[in-house]
């Protein structure tokens, strides 16, 4: 049996906490504070180790989100998961 357990991030603008929770909930709160900077710096920071993360914030919410699907479920699963779909034929 696998077992997957979900990484929580937690983001922050200056001393203040923007979000906390799934990455599919927290990266959207950062793309708006994102847009709508006000010079302070935003950090994420991944609750598992306390490292600092980066997330690619190109496109819009669905880009994000769905990149974001793909990067856990490679790290869930490992080289079992191909990054693109067409490629688990190849």
């Amino acid at each position: 049996m696998i077992q997957i357990t979900l990484q929580r991030l937690t983001a922050f603008t200056g001393h203040r906490q923007l979000a906390s929770g799934p990455p599919a909930e927290v990266a959207p709160a950062v793309l708006k504070a994102f847009r709508g900077a006000d010079g302070k710096p935003i950090v994420i920071f991944d609750d598992g180790n306390g490292k600092q993360i980066d997330l690619d914030l190109r496109g819009g919410e669905q880009d994000i989100v769905a990149r974001l699907h793909d990067h856990i479920v490679r790290l869930a699963f490992g080289a079992l998961a191909p990054v693109d779909p067409t490629e688990a034929t190849r």
